[in-house]
């Protein structure tokens, strides 16, 4: 049976069944944000009688707006893996926890608005603007959730090593740190150039690489880690071998062996009616006649 204490019940998988509801929370938020960027997907009207050739040229003319839709699919990806990789190092559960993870399903679920608003005006700045401060606010979201779960280790693994705490600190730090550089970027006018746009679709794949790689080198330590740790042989030889290997160990801890000579134990024997006594260096009384101290 699952056993449950007053804070909150044990799932079967041992975690907090609170940490466990919020999780399945966060899933369904994702699933949603993702499924209402599809919605946006409709054919225009202009294009509803249009065959052939004249289609063709109707939808490679608003591609523009459609890959809008694919950058935010893979922002939102991106946001879920990497609260993916956060949450599977947390054991621990309070409501400071909750609240801040909610915010940041506010932030993610808020981000189909924004993408809705620049697929129509796709080189306004103001469009522009709004829907990288989206993007920001929930990077700085997702960054403080970091901070808050490894704040004195209370809340995640206290084995977690120092490498991926700060590896994860500066992940976290690239989305804010590049999305403000690109809205300072769009004040001063680079939409003249390049649509902004184009240059953050390039880096969400570059955030998709570092992501592949950041996933691999954890799991590179995982497989190091199970390599140094040598398990125990539990087959009867193993077990017989390490009982062998602890006698042994105790017998040489053991102080040295004191007899008495024979005549000397009958003589006393005989004086005093019984044998004689000694004490060992742990201070335990032990007869001498036939033992070994």
């Amino acid at each position: 049976m699952t056993e449950h204490n007053g804070a909150g019940g044990a799932s079967p998988s041992g975690r907090d069944s609170r940490l466990e509801r919020l999780l399945f929370l966060s899933d369904g938020v994702y699933a949603i944000a993702l499924t209402l960027l599809a919605v946006e997907l409709v054919l225009p009207e202009a294009a509803a009688d249009l065959h052939g050739r004249a289609l063709l040229t109707s939808q490679a003319s608003t591609l523009g707006q459609d890959s809008r839709i694919l950058t935010s699919f893979t922002v939102i990806a991106n946001f879920w893996v990497g609260h993916n990789v956060l949450f599977q190092h947390v054991r621990r559960f309070d409501g400071g926890l909750m609240w801040l993870a909610l915010l940041q399903l506010l932030c993610v679920a808020f981000i189909p608005y924004p993408t809705s608003v620049i697929g129509g005006h796709i080189g306004d700045r103001v469009a522009q603007q709004f829907y990288f401060a989206t993007l920001l606010l929930t990077g700085l979201v997702m960054m403080g959730l970091w901070w808050y779960m490894n704040s004195g280790r209370r809340l995640v693994d206290p084995d977690l090593s120092p490498q991926f705490v700060r590896r994860t600190y500066l992940i976290s730090l690239v989305l804010p740190v590049f999305l403000l550089a690109l809205m300072g970027l769009v004040a001063v006018g680079i939409g003249r150039l390049i649509n902004p746009l184009l240059l953050f679709a390039l880096a969400t794949l570059c955030f998709i690489v570092l992501g592949v790689l950041e996933w691999r080198g954890e799991e590179d330590e995982v497989e190091d880690a199970g390599k140094r740790s040598v398990p125990a042989d539990t087959t009867e030889e193993g077990l017989e071998d390490r009982e062998r290997e602890r006698v042994k160990r105790l017998a040489g801890e053991r102080p040295p062996t004191v007899r008495f000579p024979d005549n000397e134990i009958k003589r006393v024997q005989d004086f005093y009616g019984v044998a004689p006594f000694i004490e060992d260096e742990k201070q335990n009384i032990l007869p001498t006649s036939g033992v070994r101290c």
